[in-house]
Formats: C-alpha cells, sequence, structure tokens
C-alpha cells in the first residue's frame, strides 16, 4: 500500500533539493519548509506571494521526489471520492493526510459487491460512472446523462438518493467493515464492528434501549429481554413478531446504530 513521508521527518528546505534559483526565492521570502509541502500537498503553491506556475511546477516535483506527496491508484482514488463525497468528509490536517493509505484489491471489490447487493442497477451505473469505479475517467453528470438517455439533473437526483442510502447507519456499519481506516465514516458505525464493545451491552436489559411501550412489549411477549437477545435476531426474524411492523424496524436498527450495534446478518 502506498505511504508518505511525514513532515515532521524535515528540518532543513535543503531536503527538498530545489534548483539553486528557486531556493534562493523561497528562502528569500522566508517561507517555512513545512509551510511549502503544505502547499505543494494542497496543489495552491501559486497562491504564495512570489510564486510563479514555473517555479510551483518545480517546487511540487522537488516535494514529489522526496516523498511528501501521497499517491494512488486511480481505482484507489476513485474509491475515496465516492467515499468522501458520500460521507461530507474533507482532509483537514496534516496527520489526517498522513495517515491515508492505498485501498487493497480485496477492499475495492469488497465494494464492488456491496453495491451490487445494495442498489439497483442503475443506481449503480450512475455510481460508476460519475466516481469512476469501473477504471475510466469520472463523468460529470451531464456526461452520465447522455449515455443513460437521461437529463442531467436526473442524474443528480439518483446520485443523490444513492449517497443518502449509503449514509443509512445500517449501510454505513458495512462500509466501516470494508474500509476500518477511513475516518470519514461515523464512528458509531465502526464500533459496530468492534467484539469488546458488543460483549459490554449484552447483558444489559431490553429497557436499556428505550425503545416505545409497544415495541418493547412485543419483543419482551417473544421472549426477547436483552440487548445481546436482540442482536441474535435478524430482521427477518423481528418482522415475524406479532404486531411488529417496519416502523418498529427501523426503530430499532436506529437505535442500535446510536450504540454502535446492529442486527445480525
Amino acid at each position: 500500500m502506498s505511504e508518505i513521508r511525514k513532515i515532521v521527518t524535515i528540518n532543513d528546505i535543503k531536503e527538498l533539493k530545489l534548483d539553486q534559483k528557486t531556493l534562493q526565492g523561497v528562502t528569500n521570502r522566508d517561507f517555512p519548509v513545512r509551510g511549502i509541502i503544505c502547499a505543494a500537498r494542497d496543489d495552491c503553491l501559486e497562491m504564495l506571494p512570489g510564486i510563479g506556475p514555473a517555479a510551483a511546477k518545480r517546487i511540487f516535483d522537488a516535494v514529489d521526489a522526496a516523498g511528501f506527496i501521497f499517491h494512488e491508484s486511480e481505482q484507489s482514488q476513485a474509491v475515496r471520492c465516492l467515499l468522501s463525497t458520500a460521507f461530507h468528509y474533507q482532509v483537514a490536517t496534516i496527520a489526517e493526510y498522513e495517515a491515508q493509505r492505498e485501498f487493497s484489491e480485496s477492499q475495492i471489490s469488497a465494494l464492488q459487491a456491496f453495491l451490487s447487493d445494495n442498489f439497483a442497477e442503475r443506481d449503480q451505473t450512475v455510481l460508476k460512472l460519475r466516481f469512476g469505479l469501473d477504471g475510466q475517467p469520472p463523468l460529470r453528470q451531464s456526461d452520465v446523462g447522455q449515455q443513460l438517455g437521461v437529463s442531467g439533473e436526473r442524474v443528480r437526483q439518483i446520485l443523490e438518493r444513492a449517497l443518502r442510502r449509503m449514509r443509512h447507519y445500517s449501510r454505513a456499519a458495512v462500509l466501516a467493515e470494508i474500509f476500518p481506516e477511513f475516518p470519514g465514516i461515523p464512528e458509531a458505525a465502526k464500533t459496530a464492528c468492534d467484539p469488546i464493545h458488543k460483549a459490554d451491552l449484552a447483558n444489559k436489559p431490553l429497557e436499556f434501549l428505550d425503545l416505545s411501550i409497544r415495541t418493547h412489549n412485543s419483543l419482551i411477549r417473544s421472549g426477547i429481554k436483552t440487548v445481546g437477545e436482540l442482536l441474535e435476531a435478524t430482521p427477518q426474524d423481528l418482522m415475524r413478531v406479532r404486531n411488529f411492523g417496519k416502523r418498529d424496524l427501523d426503530r430499532v436498527q436506529e437505535v442500535l446504530f446510536k450504540f454502535g450495534l446492529r442486527l445480525k446478518d
């Protein structure tokens, strides 16, 4: 997997091995070396005073050659873009940037299976074309619309619906299992995969979840009296409980997710 050199490992700008003209221009303006690296990572070197396009290119190449620029495969980048868009996540700190790793082939394959299991064929096609998940360059919404014979606005609606479905607590928990290192997925989804966390709550009485009286009583009558017993049930099991409907199921799943838990698959 691709890794990146940490910014704390550099103290002298000479380590970037800039040409003499560029080095002199940078040192004359007293730019800190770590600030130069951050600007290169963010592709905003030209915003620094006195740095033109040619100098920015030379500095970027030097920062890249020194190992401070993160590289990953196009498919890994496509997956990262999809996850970042779905969960409204942007890298905000140096530490977050340096913690990034390239997603593995098994993770990318698991995402493809996730999309196949959870989305209609048209929704899958829109996601793949828009983010380049099929190995092709990502397309604009209007270009996706042309391929599918619909308007760009219709593509936007399909895309928004698909991303919203990805954020649903049950699907977010699945994605947290596939991408445990991705920081944008809510922590509740990640702790749903933690067996220690589950064990701590398993012996709690059902009242601990603060369900409605009707939902609680329906579960109690069915023999489910603890959180652990509830976690052993599948959604299909619960839908067979007397006086227990889809709304009850959604509420149970929502409450469990707040504690980082989910029903059995």
